[in-house]
C-alpha cells in the first residue's frame, strides 16, 4: 500500500504543475489565441490533462480500498466535511476577492451563482462531490461488476463529448460559458473517476500498461493533434474563446496522458532522490494548492500584467508560476508545520 500511495502522490505534483502553468498562462492565451500556431495550441491543451488526471487518481484510491465495508452515510458525511466547507469558503474568498480586483458587485446573480456552483476551478470540488455519490449509491454495483460500471460510464462520457463537439461543428452553441456550466456535472468527469476505480481494484492491469508505454505515448501524441487541430477550426466558427475541454479528440488525449503520467509516475516512486522526494512531499499540498491558487494569480495580475509588455510572456509566465506554486507551498507547509488546525481544517479540508 505505501507503495502506491507513493506513486499517486507523484502523479498528483506532476497533475498539479500543469493545473497551475494553465492558470499562469491564462491571460496570454486569451489574448493571443487568433495568432496562435497549431503547436502553441497543442502546448497549452497538453496542460488539459489535470483534471481528468485528478478524478482518476480519486477514483483509484476508492478502488484498491472497494473490499472494505462501506457505510454509505459514513462515507458521504466524511467526504462532504472534507470538502463542501472549503468549497463555500473559498467560493466567499473569491467572491469578496473579484469585488476589488475587478470592482464587480458582490450580490449579483453572478455571484450567487459562484457561491453555489463554485468560483472558477472550484467546480473540481463540486464535480467530485457528486462523484463521490455516485459511488456510494452504486457501491454494490461497482464492486461486483467494476467492468460493466466502466462501460457504462464510458458511453455516458463519451456521448456527452460528442454532444458537446457536435454542437460546436454543427454552430448551435458557441459560447464558452456552456463549458464552464457542463463542467460541473459529472457526466464528462464519470469515465475518468471510473476508470481510477477499475484500475484501483485490478491493479495489475497498471503492469500489463507499463510494457506498452510507448504506444500509449504515441496515441497521446496523434490525439493531441486531433485536439489542437479541433480548438483551432473552431475559434474561425465561433470567433470568441473556445472550449478547452469536451473536444471528442480531447477525450482521448486527456485518457492517454493521464495514464501516462501514473506509468512515469511509478517510473519515478522506484527511486529514492532529493527529486522523487519532493514530487512524494508535494502529493500531499496539492489539494491546497488547488483551492488557493487564485488568490496570488489575481493579485499578480492586478498589480503587474496591466503594465506588463507581452513580448516578454515566457518569462512572465515563469514568474507568475514560480511566485504562485511555490510561494503558496511554502505558506501551506507553514501552516501545517505550526499546526493551524482551524486553517487546515476549514480551508483545507484537514489536508
Amino acid at each position: 500500500m505505501k507503495k502506491d500511495i507513493t506513486w499517486i502522490e507523484v502523479s498528483r505534483t506532476i497533475l498539479m504543475l500543469s493545473v497551475v502553468l494553465i492558470e499562469c498562462s491564462n491571460y496570454y492565451f486569451f489574448e493571443n489565441i487568433q495568432h496562435m500556431s497549431l503547436l502553441q495550441s497543442a502546448t497549452r491543451l497538453a496542460l488539459y490533462v489535470g483534471v481528468p488526471g485528478f478524478f482518476i487518481l480519486s477514483g483509484f484510491v476508492l478502488g484498491i480500498n472497494i473490499n472494505k465495508q462501506l457505510n454509505r452515510s459514513e462515507f458521504i458525511l466524511k467526504k462532504l466535511k472534507t470538502l463542501i466547507i472549503p468549497f463555500f469558503i473559498w467560493n466567499i474568498i473569491y467572491i469578496i476577492c473579484t469585488h476589488f480586483w475587478f470592482n464587480y458587485d458582490i450580490f449579483t446573480p453572478l455571484s450567487m451563482s459562484y457561491l453555489i456552483t463554485g468560483y472558477y476551478s472550484m467546480y473540481f470540488l463540486l464535480a467530485l462531490i457528486q462523484l463521490f455519490i455516485v459511488y456510494a449509491v452504486m457501491y454494490k454495483f461497482i464492486k461486483n461488476n467494476p467492468t460493466a460500471w466502466l462501460v457504462i460510464s464510458l458511453i455516458i462520457s463519451v456521448v456527452f463529448y460528442i454532444i458537446m463537439d457536435g454542437a460546436v461543428w454543427t454552430k448551435i452553441d458557441l459560447k464558452q460559458s456552456t463549458e464552464w456550466i457542463s463542467l460541473r456535472l459529472i457526466f464528462p468527469w464519470l469515465f475518468f473517476f471510473s476508470l481510477g476505480i477499475y484500475l484501483g481494484i485490478k491493479q495489475q492491469i497498471l503492469q500489463t500498461i507499463q510494457k506498452y508505454s510507448w504506444i500509449l505515448l504515441a496515441l497521446a501524441i496523434v490525439s493531441l493533434y486531433v485536439y489542437a487541430w479541433e480548438a483551432s477550426v473552431t475559434f474561425d466558427f465561433a470567433q470568441s474563446m473556445p472550449r478547452s475541454y469536451f473536444y471528442v479528440g480531447g477525450f482521448f488525449y486527456q485518457t492517454f496522458a493521464a495514464l501516462l503520467i501514473v506509468i512515469i509516475a511509478q517510473k519515478i516512486a522506484h527511486y529514492n532522490g532529493v527529486f522523487s522526494n519532493y514530487l512524494t512531499a508535494t502529493g500531499k499540498d496539492t489539494f491546497a494548492i488547488y483551492l488557493a491558487v487564485q488568490l496570488p494569480l489575481g493579485f499578480i495580475g492586478m498589480t503587474a500584467l496591466a503594465n506588463y509588455k507581452m513580448t516578454h510572456v515566457v518569462s512572465f509566465i515563469v514568474f507568475n508560476f514560480i511566485v504562485t506554486f511555490f510561494g503558496l507551498q511554502i505558506i501551506i507547509r507553514l501552516i501545517r508545520k505550526y499546526n493551524l488546525r482551524f486553517i487546515q481544517k476549514y480551508l483545507f479540508g484537514g489536508h
